[in-house]
């Protein structure tokens, strides 16, 4: 639904986010458009297609991408799950390694 044309449509000070399941964005089209304007606040919340997402897909490096966990649910410890991940993912951030 969301390819290349769609993208240059976008305002400058656009924020496109994706919560859907299933491929309505390109992600080739939307990382080029990212990185040939990185000045632009476009950033997908979580946009991408394929779960997981690959350790050295482009969104880890792209300076301004957000990525969101896709947690959707509930059960009796997801406190204690969401805080394990979180956890996780800041000593990785840290560490530089994403």
């Amino acid at each position: 639904m969301i390819g290349a044309a769609e993208l240059a449509r976008m305002k400058p000070t656009a924020w496109l986010i994706n919560i859907a399941r299933g491929r309505l964005i390109d992600d080739d089209a939307l990382v080029s458009a990212l990185e040939s304007e990185p000045d632009r606040r476009r950033c997908p919340g979580c946009c991408f297609s394929r779960e997981p997402l690959p350790n050295d897909h482009a969104y880890y490096r792209l300076p301004n991408v957000i990525l969101t966990p896709h947690v959707a649910g509930a059960f009796p410890q997801m406190n204690n799950y969401d805080q394990e991940v979180y956890l996780a993912q800041l000593r990785r951030f840290l560490a530089g390694e994403h």
